[in-house]
């Protein structure tokens, strides 16, 4: 079953559903797996073994359950009066059926654009922008621009 999980993990990663950090996540989770095949390594540990910051780990963790590869319960022990939240229990899950690619939602820029940040919005340039002597000129210029053609299409006539 392990050789099972570990195929689907690297599949996943194959059809870009996992980055590379969340695969070292995964497959160092795996590591802690113990008897009954569950873990339960703190966030902390998980990130020092793959050698990645906590945040990263707990983003895997959250995209890996939404594959459906593990799922956990948390953990409470009590310390003398009151409930202390403890590391939570991983199960390792493999979902049956092929691996689709999932959707992304992110907006790949066009090919020879770079953005560019002006007063909060990012502002997509070419990289023929104009001629180099001027070319901070020119992007600042098409920034004003952009907020010009912004503030018209809400309503806005002027730029204050």
């Amino acid at each position: 079953m392990s050789g099972s999980w570990v195929s689907r993990v690297e599949a996943e990663r194959r059809a870009d559903n996992l980055t590379l950090h969340e695969r070292e996540v995964l497959k160092h989770l795996h590591y802690y797996r113990g008897r009954g095949g569950v873990a339960f390594p703190s966030h902390k540990a998980v990130a020092a073994a793959a050698k990645i910051g906590v945040s990263t780990v707990k983003r895997a963790l959250m995209k890996a359950r939404d594959l459906g590869l593990i799922t956990w319960t948390e953990r409470r022990v009590r310390a003398g009066w009151r409930l202390v939240r403890a590391t939570n229990v991983y199960s390792f899950l493999t979902p049956r059926g092929p691996v689709s690619p999932t959707t992304s939602t992110k907006v790949q820029p066009e090919r020879g654009s770079r953005k560019r940040r002006f007063s909060g919005l990012f502002v997509a340039a070419r990289e023929d922008r104009g001629p180099s002597s001027g070319s901070d000129d020119w992007a600042r210029a098409n920034a004003q621009r952009q907020i010009r053609i912004l503030l018209a299409g809400a309503g806005k006539e002027d730029g204050s």
